[in-house]
């Protein structure tokens, strides 16, 4: 997607009750985890901004409640 590789895995030790806590490390306990990462040096920050906003927009419109982990967490 956008010049970056994707992977999806299942959590098999989530937590639905953790999950919906607001402890700082709930996002460790969703049923799923989303990792991007750009294939090469071509794909700029701000491209990266872009699609996590873009990606945050399409989780939330789901009814889900997406966390990025990443350098530029301040930017989203």
């Amino acid at each position: 997607i956008a010049g970056n590789w994707v992977e999806v895995w299942e959590n098999v030790g989530a937590d639905e009750v953790l999950a919906g806590t607001n402890d700082v490390d709930a996002f460790l306990h969703y049923p799923w985890r989303v990792e991007v990462a750009p294939v090469g040096p071509s794909v700029d920050s701000r491209s990266q901004v872009l699609l996590a906003k873009t990606m945050i927009e399409a989780f939330e419109s789901s009814g889900l409640s997406p966390v990025v982990c990443s350098d530029f967490e301040s930017e989203l």
